[in-house]
């Protein structure tokens, strides 16, 4: 009885020689460009060193300084969920097919959460930071607008779910 499988197919080429060697190339070409020498990656060894031995050592001299500041980012946090849920449940009804009362006013909802989303947070911290100043507000801000877009699509693909009988009970 001859055996009817195919026979296997070839062995697959080691590539890992030609990835070291060029990812060996990149970092030349990079630190030649940069002109990097070895004091200057030596000198850089020695300061990481320096930055990493403070951690064994922490200073707790301001330790009320920080413990506030925790606070502050806890309630920024708190503040930017809370406005969140008001921006969602503002929009999520109007981004709904049932609930919506018009095509157009569907589109222009789903846009602005589509945007809203789009839109990293960073990013809205920066342009915040700019318009408001360095605080808690703009993150606040920028906290409740990008989530208020992914917690306005959630509300509204659950709005479209449930049976339109109960809408109209």
């Amino acid at each position: 009885m001859a055996d009817a499988r195919p026979p296997l197919p070839p062995k697959p080429v080691n590539l890992f020689p030609v990835w070291a060697a060029a990812c060996l190339g990149v970092l030349w070409a990079i630190s030649n460009h940069l002109e990097l020498t070895w004091e200057a990656v030596l000198y850089g060894m020695e300061d990481m060193r320096e930055y990493v031995g403070r951690y064994g050592a922490p200073d707790f001299s301001e330790g009320a300084r920080y413990v506030r500041l925790m606070g502050q980012t806890v309630a920024t946090a708190f503040w930017g969920t809370m406005l969140s849920i008001v921006i969602a449940f503002a929009i999520a009804p109007l981004a709904s097919r049932p609930l919506s009362p018009n095509r157009f006013t569907y589109r222009v909802a789903r846009e602005c959460l589509n945007v809203t989303r789009a839109i990293p947070d960073m990013l809205l911290a920066l342009v915040f930071v700019a318009a408001l100043g360095l605080g808690p507000l703009a993150g606040v801000l920028a906290v409740g607008l990008h989530t208020g877009g992914f917690m306005g699509k959630f509300c509204a693909e659950s709005m479209e779910r449930v049976e339109p009988g109960v809408y109209e009970a």
